[in-house]
């Protein structure tokens, strides 16, 4: 196989479930949709599957120089959709590994965030999937440091805030914690800013 270079910044991280039934599609149904790379190399999608194509043994490339304005099809000329259960069975393998290949690298693409132009980042996600996205790093974070069994009491809330109210909220919290000398000893959540808030709600209901 022709050398090709990872792209160490790759925003999706896999999963042992989806590299698995990768390397098992590859296997036992071959090869479907091709890799992307750019002119010196470098993988920009595809990243997966030329790890598991390296893995199980697919040694036999072929490029097809294409400058973006052409459509490369793939055509596996040993299947007829109509007639072969396997190719019905690529179709479902290849849906499948997507779906399950998917992790997002939070740290990467919060990194990438100011570098990616404001109307891509709007069509690939809305504000609430990013905020999901960005706390949910947070949060596996903040789990990892917990005993396994304290894991299943923990919920993750994402809000969204106008920008006027993102001050307000992000003081109130700040003088929360402080009250709360954090972190919060007799408290069950180490997150600081679940634990802030817990008190401010507490603070708001008893008031009356």
């Amino acid at each position: 196989m022709k050398t090709y270079k990872k792209d160490t910044h790759n925003a999706n991280l896999g999963t042992k479930r989806g590299q698995d039934l990768l390397k098992f599609s590859l296997e036992r149904l071959g090869a479907g949709r091709s890799i992307l790379v750019d002119q010196a190399g470098n993988v920009i999608a595809g990243n997966k599957t030329l790890e598991a194509a390296k893995a199980v043994g697919l040694s036999k490339t072929v490029e097809v120089e294409t400058d973006g304005s052409t459509l490369v099809v793939v055509k596996r000329t040993d299947l007829n959709l109509l007639e072969h259960v396997k190719a019905r069975e690529l179709a479902y393998a290849d849906n499948k590994v997507a779906e399950a290949n998917l992790a997002w690298n939070a740290d990467v693409v919060n990194f990438d965030l100011d570098s990616l132009s404001s109307d891509f980042l709007k069509e690939l996600w809305t504000t609430e999937d990013i905020a999901k996205l960005l706390e949910s790093s947070s949060m596996e974070e903040e789990l990892s440091k917990l005993p396994f069994e304290d894991n299943s009491s923990l919920t993750t809330l994402t809000f969204t805030l106008h920008k006027e109210q993102l001050d307000t909220v992000n003081t109130a919290i700040k003088e929360a914690k402080l009250a709360l000398n954090e972190p919060m000893p007799h408290s069950s959540n180490k997150n600081a800013d679940g634990t802030a808030l817990h008190l401010i709600c507490k603070h708001f209901l008893h008031r009356h």
